[in-house]
């Protein structure tokens, strides 16, 4: 009986484990993608010289990026933090600009979320195990 629930439970790690961590990745492609989407938003207001939009899209990023830090900071990926304390810092540089009216200022607040992204994606953080 005992050998029955020490092989039930070492089955039930075996399989809830990586259950737990392919959802969590499926979690952090959805945010990816949402951060995605709302740089998307976030260029097209600039584009169309819309404050308030831009806001709107920043709002939204931030909120992503936020979730980001926190998602990493738990894996202890220091450098990955860091790229997001630096978006953090362009997307509160970018936000104030736009809400000032200073839309083709805000664009090179633009630059440096995207140049923080891609930062980010060329680490391949997902690739790494926790602390490295």
């Amino acid at each position: 009986m005992r050998y029955k629930l020490v092989i039930a439970s070492l089955l039930g790690i075996v399989l809830i484990v990586p259950a737990a961590v392919l959802a969590q990745d499926d979690a952090y492609r959805q945010k990816m993608d949402d951060a995605q989407d709302a740089k998307d938003d976030l260029m097209d207001a600039l584009d169309h010289k819309s404050g308030p939009k831009a806001a709107e899209a920043t709002a939204k990023m931030t909120k992503i990026v936020q979730e980001t830090k926190q998602f990493w900071a738990a894996k202890k990926m220091a450098d990955i933090v860091k790229l997001a304390d630096a978006s953090l810092a362009a997307l509160d540089e970018m936000n104030k600009l736009a809400a000032s009216g200073k839309i083709d200022q805000s664009k090179a607040a633009f630059q440096k979320i995207g140049d923080t992204c891609s930062a980010c994606h060329d680490a391949h953080p997902e690739k790494r195990p926790a602390g490295k």
